[in-house]
This record gives C-alpha cells, sequence and structure tokens, in this order.
C-alpha cells in the first residue's frame, strides 16, 4: 500500500506540467457606457465656465488632439504582454536554423485577444507554421494573430 503511495505521489508530480497557449480567441473590447447627462445648474454651468477657459502658449494643441484621436483606436493584442519570441532573427523551432521570424510571439493562458484596431476578419484557418488563425484587415494594413485555441 505504502508504494501504491509513493508510485502516486511520483507520477503525479511527473505528469503535473502546466500548459501554456499563446492566444485564446478573438473579441472585440465592451463599449463604454456613456454617462448620463445632468441637470443643468449653477455649479455645472461654473465647472463648463472653467473648462472653456483657453490655453495660451500651446501651439501644437491642433496636432496632439489629431494625433490622440487617432491614437485612441489602437489597443493591445492581450491583457498583459509577455514577448516569448522577438520580431527578426531567430533559432526556428521547427528546423533548429537561423530564420526570420515575421512577427511576435506573446505569452497568454487563457486570455482573451483583442484586435489591434478596428477591422473586418477577412480569413481565418489552420496552417502548419501558426497553427489556428485569423486575419483582419484595417485599412491598408493586416495583422495576424496565430497559435489560437
Amino acid at each position: 500500500m505504502k508504494n501504491k503511495i509513493i508510485m502516486f505521489f511520483a507520477y503525479s508530480l511527473f505528469f503535473s506540467v502546466n500548459g501554456y497557449c499563446q492566444f485564446n480567441t478573438v473579441l472585440q473590447k465592451k463599449d463604454i457606457p456613456k454617462a448620463e447627462p445632468v441637470l443643468a445648474t449653477t455649479e455645472n454651468k461654473l465647472i463648463e465656465e472653467k473648462e472653456k477657459a483657453v490655453v495660451v502658449n500651446d501651439a501644437l494643441t491642433t496636432e496632439r488632439l489629431a494625433y490622440w484621436k487617432q491614437r485612441r483606436y489602437l489597443s493591445l493584442p492581450i491583457d498583459s504582454m509577455v514577448i516569448t519570441s522577438h520580431y527578426g532573427k531567430r533559432k526556428d523551432p521547427f528546423t533548429g536554423k537561423i530564420a526570420n521570424h515575421r512577427g511576435i510571439d506573446l505569452k497568454g493562458n487563457n486570455d482573451y485577444v483583442y484586435s489591434i484596431m478596428p477591422g473586418m476578419v477577412v480569413k481565418t484557418g489552420k496552417n502548419k507554421g501558426l497553427g489556428n488563425y485569423v486575419e483582419v484587415r484595417h485599412g491598408d494594413f493586416t495583422s495576424i494573430y496565430g497559435h489560437l485555441y
């Protein structure tokens, strides 16, 4: 009986390996609910007047505004980014040879995957290099999300 217990613990230690995936699925972030308007009071009018104050000596205001309007559409592909394989030359995990890696690999553990920008899914499938993948077109360029479950 004692040997069976020891063997059970030995097998459980041997076979208890964490499995990691790189991506889980592609979902759009939930819309943020908009605030309800508040009835106008004298307090609110004072706040609005203070907010309308003009900033003097800020020549970049319009450029900054345009920059932030474009940037608000960018998103990280997963909530916490840990890069497991960088862009560029690396040792190919399949062949063992030095090869050019045309993307980055991110560590994920059943994480949601987001499109980096608004776009349209143009292709989904499975292939030898990417596993399950989704290709999203964002205007003039595309992004590919691979190694999905």
